[in-house]
């Protein structure tokens, strides 16, 4: 006897949004009361192959940069497959954070239309990204009406590193 149902229970259902529901969001996003948070789903760039989603695409290029073969299996790897196959090859964590900071430095992709649209909604005064996007997020910022400041992006490394460091924050050469 087996210890798992024959089914899986369904997943709950996703909350539908009624006009006051939309009304209350319209409104808090016009008091500046929202704050995006821009995750990996609005990170798909233009490729020469379509569209593709970042993550995917870095982690092929950072396979390339780091001389690793391509995946087992003919499957997409994804960034936490390529890094612990770098590690496990003796390769040192440094190494991913820089050659990753290249790739995105030297890439030329424009910015997904979900992430432009999103950019152009001029009552959002305040990003958060989960992502390696805060380049792709400043070329959208500075596409729309408003050009907005204050662009603070996170680097692991120390501060020696930090590409944005010497630069004034929201300087078209940080992107």
């Amino acid at each position: 006897m087996s210890a798992f149902p024959a089914t899986l229970p369904s997943a709950p259902p996703v909350a539908v949004f009624d006009d006051d529901a939309w009304d209350d969001l319209l409104n808090f996003v016009e008091e500046r009361r929202v704050i995006p948070i821009v995750g990996p789903e609005l990170v798909t760039i233009q490729t020469e192959a379509g569209p593709e989603n970042l993550y995917t695409w870095l982690a092929r290029s950072l396979a390339a940069r780091l001389n690793l073969p391509p995946a087992p299996g003919g499957q997409p790897a994804t960034l936490n497959d390529v890094v612990v196959r770098h590690l496990a090859n003796r390769g040192r964590r440094e190494d991913v954070y820089a050659r990753i900071r290249s790739i995105l430095r030297d890439a030329t992709f424009a910015p997904s239309p979900a992430l432009l649209k999103l950019a152009a909604i001029t009552d959002f005064n305040l990003y958060v990204s989960t992502t390696f996007v805060h380049g792709l997020i400043c070329r959208c910022l500075d596409t729309g009406p408003v050009k907005r400041r204050g662009i603070h992006p996170f680097n692991p490394l120390p501060a020696q590193f930090e590409p944005h460091a010497t630069r004034a924050p929201h300087d078209p050469a940080n992107t």
